[in-house]
């Protein structure tokens, strides 16, 4: 997912929470739990924990003000004392819709949390993964599964799409990839995501002209921060080079950071990327060039795809530990647990960074390792730990090379 580094000048500190509030309810509350909610997707945690601290008087919203509360602690990096929280929602108002997400969370925080089944009013189709790899995910889930199965979308004739195309991007000075897609024929500048799906922003639409949706949001999203964000998700017509599709789309009411378009749209094609001409290929299987039918055990990487990801095996101080493949991501970026357990520490003194993507900011620290992949090879190489998501390889590390993601052989195959 495309991040956006920000220095991180201080850390806002947290009042203790209290968990039992005795002032009655009133009416200049019931804007708590919306000013806490602007404050937490403005990445200002520590003033939106006050602001929920005070909603969880407010008839309504005592459960989502006492998990965005807890969300406040975990951005914080203070899980110890966001988990009793999480437990708080979950025990005391088990109806409501955050009761799953805040399962979720505490099953992230300690897997020996069992996840009690019916929590909260649609648990499994909020479509938000925690411990997941960073990704735009909706509640549609028959839609994922049927996008998994077959090469093209639900009444698409994939057959008559182009065996290949070839699409320009450019890259920002923060290495991110450039393209411009066509969202309902009106031009709109996107960064290129293997990570996400296809998603915008109602501000972009409304800049480019774009029919905006109606009615209540109808499923959810989530990237590298872990908070949920909803969306409002819907088919629309996509072009990218010279490949137009009808496909599923996540539109959120203000995005601040270029959309995104990725997965969906390159649903049953082979992606290879050439960063050296600044050229994406796509590919059916059929068009594949012979040349490449030989594997080298160098240059070619098994590669395992999850849902609609692809994932490699990284070598990380000599450790091997499986890494999401993300073009949309500058820098590569690693949850702290998935390096714990191949033994690499985290220095308590170590550069801290903030970042934004989907769902608000969240706080990095950044350390050097050693990184091989295939054939490269890089050390003393800085990446960036920390979010709520998978670990995963960005351009800061492939930015300099051509490769091919081929599902049909598993293989990530570098050029040489």
């Amino acid at each position: 997912m495309r991040l956006r580094r920000v220095i991180q000048t201080s850390l806002l500190a947290l009042l203790p929470v209290v968990f039992v509030v005795c002032l009655e309810p009133g009416s200049a509350q019931s804007t708590s739990f919306d000013a806490g909610m602007k404050l937490y997707k403005a990445g200002q945690f520590g003033a939106a924990a006050n602001k929920f601290l005070e909603s969880v008087r407010t008839p309504g919203k005592e459960g989502a003000a006492y998990y965005y509360l807890g969300c406040c602690y975990y951005k914080l990096n203070r899980p110890l004392e966001a988990r009793p929280i999480y437990r708080t929602v979950v025990n005391k108002y088990p109806t409501v819709h955050e009761a799953g997400l805040a399962a979720q969370m505490l099953h992230r925080l300690d897997p020996s949390f069992v996840i009690p089944v019916g929590i909260g009013d649609s648990p499994q189709s909020a479509g938000v993964s925690i411990s997941a790899p960073p990704s735009v995910s909706s509640s549609a889930a028959a839609l994922s599964g049927a996008l998994s199965r077959s090469p093209g979308f639900p009444g698409e004739d994939f057959s008559k799409l182009p065996d290949e195309v070839r699409i320009p991007f450019t890259t920002d000075p923060s290495g991110h990839m450039r393209v411009t897609v066509y969202l309902e024929n009106r031009p709109i500048e996107a960064c290129f995501d293997t990570g996400a799906n296809a998603h915008f922003g109602k501000n972009h639409l409304s800049a480019a002209g774009v029919a905006l949706p109606r009615g209540n949001p109808n499923g959810q999203a989530s990237g590298w921060a872990g908070a949920p964000v909803p969306v409002w998700r819907q088919t629309m017509r996509i072009k990218l080079g010279g490949l137009t599709r009808l496909a599923p789309v996540s539109i959120e009411e203000d995005l601040s950071m270029l959309p995104l378009v990725g997965q969906e749209f390159i649903q049953g094609y082979q992606c290879e990327v050439d960063n050296n001409s600044h050229y994406i290929s796509l590919r059916k299987a059929s068009a594949f060039k012979p040349s490449l039918s030989q594997v080298s055990s160098l240059y070619d990487v098994p590669c395992v795809r999850r849902g609609m990801r692809d994932y490699v095996k990284m070598f990380i101080n000599g450790k091997e530990l499986e890494v999401l493949v993300d073009t949309g991501a500058y820098a590569s970026t690693f949850n702290a647990k998935d390096l714990a357990d191949i033994g690499v520490r985290i220095p308590d003194d170590a550069p801290r960074t903030t970042a934004s993507g989907v769902g608000g900011s969240f706080s990095l620290q950044t350390i050097n390792v050693e990184c091989r992949l295939g054939p490269i090879w890089k050390k003393d190489f800085p990446i960036s730990v920390g979010g709520s998501a998978g670990s995963a390889v960005g351009q800061d590390f492939l930015g300099s090379q051509r490769f091919t993601i081929d599902r049909e052989k598993n293989l990530m195959r570098f050029f040489h």
